[in-house]
């Protein structure tokens, strides 16, 4: 079975720093090359 359409999605997924990721080193190194 092929899909022709393309869903639209139901879900966003939100992560609050840490929680799934812990991020905020690449956080600062974007700030430093900004």
């Amino acid at each position: 079975m092929s899909r022709t359409q393309t869903e639209t999605p139901r879900a966003a997924l939100w992560d609050v720093d840490g929680t799934l990721i812990d991020s905020s080193e690449y956080h600062w190194l974007s700030w430093q090359g900004a």
